[in-house]
């Protein structure tokens, strides 16, 4: 299995996604493909298509949006993505203590952006990822331009 995909059939889906990109505008590129299978100087991996790799204790939570979601403004993305976290904490399936008490009232409040995290657009289609802020600041093409619409 490519390494950051959960399944081929992930990996497939974002070859196709790439292969429309790529093919849409001369002017489309992958930033960082020069980073493909590679580290990038801040200790971010890049897979094989020079997409980041986030991983371990820089990503919170990861939520499949539903398909009717792929297009919508980010506030409306981020809020349905703090909310599942919000019922993942609530039971129990993830832990509390990895956020601070300023995230927690964030997530409670469900807030479409908390602080010291970002919701990262993963190049699977769907697959949103709370990451912290600091590593997700590496240059990269990512999912809102693949399967979002690149609305921001």
């Amino acid at each position: 299995m490519p390494k950051g995909y959960d399944s081929v059939e992930e990996f497939k889906a974002v070859v196709g996604y790439v292969d429309a990109h790529l093919n849409a505008s001369p002017k489309h590129n992958i930033i960082n493909k020069g980073l493909a299978g590679g580290t990038h100087m801040k200790g971010i991996d890049y897979d094989v298509l020079g997409f980041p790799i986030f991983k371990g204790e820089d990503v919170k939570f990861t939520h499949k949006l539903d398909e009717s979601l792929f297009i919508a403004k980010d506030d409306a993305q981020f809020e349905e993505c703090t909310r599942q976290l919000k019922a993942a904490i609530n039971k129990g399936e993830i832990p509390r203590d990895i956020f601070t008490p300023k995230q927690l009232k964030m997530i409670e409040l469900e807030l479409p952006r908390i602080v010291d995290l970002t919701w990262h657009h993963h190049q699977v289609p769907g697959k949103m990822q709370l990451v912290v802020s600091a590593k997700h600041s590496v240059n990269h093409l990512g999912g809102n331009k693949l399967w979002g619409g690149g609305i921001r």
